[in-house]
């Protein structure tokens, strides 16, 4: 039986935003890595570095057959065709299947 720990992002440093600008690649409320030209790549590449190993299988597990926005951006993982970016979720569709 697999116990699902809650609270691992947080431990890590990682905020809700933060989290979830990783997921989806866009910064709501300007609390985690900025958009556009004001993207900090530096911090949040080196947050999806260490966080991936937690993020990306679980986000998988919710998500099949997507990708989430900091793999495309930092892995360079490739756009099978037809595939949807989890950028054009809405936050409340991400909370909803990725609860922090």
């Amino acid at each position: 039986m697999t116990v699902r720990r809650k609270g691992t992002a947080r431990r890590r440093g990682l905020t809700r935003d933060k989290v979830l600008q990783l997921l989806g690649g866009n910064d709501y409320f300007g609390d985690a890595y900025g958009n556009g030209k004001q993207l900090d790549e530096e911090n949040a590449r080196a947050d999806w570095e260490s966080a991936r190993v937690f993020l990306l299988p679980e986000f998988q597990k919710y998500n099949p057959g997507r990708t989430c926005w900091a793999a495309w951006k930092f892995d360079g993982a490739d756009v099978p065709t037809g595939q949807k970016s989890f950028a054009h979720t809405s936050k409340t569709e991400i909370l909803k299947q990725f609860p922090l």
